[in-house]
């Protein structure tokens, strides 16, 4: 199926679905400015992200770069440019002489981002957690607060946002600059993102307070529960989302 033919549909053939702050794709999509400045294949990158992981493009669904370009009234160089760094992270997947389809996301794919994410973050703990100030720590605090509150008030986009920014400022404080781009590199907003849908029927005010173990562990300073805490709250993420993916 053409992303064009999609498009084209009622909005309410998607479903009712409205966490993480994406609009179900319409007759005449538009792009979210984020203001001048903003280079406008993020905003493609971000509406195509946002469509996928929240299952208005589906599996096999094909994105044509020329369709979208003129739907969205740009020229295809932004479209191009969004629609390669989706092929990286694994969203989409492009086929010769075919075209650019919406890649399956399988137990198997899901499981090899988690682990190389549990294994980047754990490090990340060893090399940080004697570097680690006090306002480091309250600024974790005042995260998972925040956390809490997004995830209260129903807000997945902001809890997104809040999480991600925990997981980024360990990985920061650890001091290897490898680490953090390779970490980065996976893209964690989309995994985050994904995560959330996965389990939107979950307590996010209970995925919040789980981080409390991380920081209790660093506060410790103490190698080995660091290392320990951040291990099992990544995992443990892998194994829920896990079950309800295919292969």
């Amino acid at each position: 199926m053409h992303y064009s033919d999609r498009v084209s549909r009622p909005a309410d053939e998607f479903g009712s679905y409205t966490g993480v702050g994406m609009d179900v794709v319409t007759s005449q999509p538009t792009l979210a400015r984020a203001g001048a400045g903003r280079p406008l294949r993020e905003d493609v990158h971000q509406y195509l992200r946002d469509a996928i992981l929240h299952g208005d493009l589906k599996p096999g669904d094909q994105i044509v770069e020329t369709h979208l370009a003129r739907q969205f009234g740009i020229s295809q160089g932004p479209v191009r440019e969004a629609l390669r760094e989706l092929e990286q992270i694994g969203l989409i997947e492009h086929h010769p002489h075919r075209g650019t389809f919406v890649r399956l996301i399988t137990a198997a794919g899901a499981w090899e981002v988690y682990t190389l994410r549990a294994h980047l973050e754990v490090l990340a703990a060893r090399l940080a957690v004697a570097c680690l100030t006090d306002d480091d720590l309250g600024c974790m605090d005042r995260l998972i607060d925040e956390m809490g509150d997004a995830g209260r008030r129903g807000d997945a986009k902001a809890f997104t946002l809040c999480d991600v920014r925990f997981h980024e400022l360990l990985c920061e404080r650890a001091g290897h600059e490898l680490l953090l781009r390779t970490w980065r590199g996976i893209n964690p907003l989309s995994w985050t993102l994904f995560t959330l849908t996965m389990l939107r029927h979950r307590d996010l005010v209970e995925i919040a307070e789980r981080h409390r173990v991380i920081v209790a562990a660093l506060r410790t300073r103490d190698t080995g529960a660091a290392e320990a805490a951040v291990q099992d709250h990544v995992l443990t993420l892998s194994e829920e989302v896990r079950r309800g993916l295919p292969g």
